[in-house]
């Protein structure tokens, strides 16, 4: 956990303003993003997730916030029926999200869970109990 703390440290002590701003603009559309998601505002939710992650990529990949969006988007796009959209954004973020959160971290455990559910989803239990035995959920 040490070795991803660290770069984000310097990262953050480098350029203090960049990712404030970043942190504090992503912020706002998560926020923004989940409230539309609530609504049943789909492709609003999508717009803004999807500002959201341009903030989170300039934060890193070592960034937690990366993985965290590219799930809020996959699920997203899971809900309106974009299957082939969400695959590679929970790939993703399975991928980072295993790097920067853990596995014992809640977020990483509902990165799982969505893409589980886009397996099931596409008519794949198999693939999706696969991946939920993986990781010992």
């Amino acid at each position: 956990m040490i070795r991803y703390i660290f770069p984000l440290v310097i990262l953050i002590c480098l350029y203090p303003e960049v990712t404030s701003a970043n942190e504090a603009s992503w912020q706002r559309y998560v926020q923004s993003g989940q409230l539309a998601l609530q609504r049943g505002r789909h492709e609003r939710a999508e717009k803004q997730f999807t500002a959201a992650l341009k903030d989170a990529e300039a934060m890193g990949e070592q960034n937690p916030r990366l993985a965290i969006t590219l799930n809020l988007l996959g699920e997203v796009c899971r809900i309106q029926g974009k299957f082939l959209k969400a695959e590679p954004l929970y790939q993703r973020a399975l991928t980072l999200g295993e790097q920067s959160l853990g596995k014992e971290n809640p977020e990483f455990t509902r990165i799982v869970k969505n893409y589980a559910k886009l397996h099931r989803a596409q008519g794949l239990e198999s693939k999706a109990d696969q991946l939920v035995t993986q990781y010992g959920l």
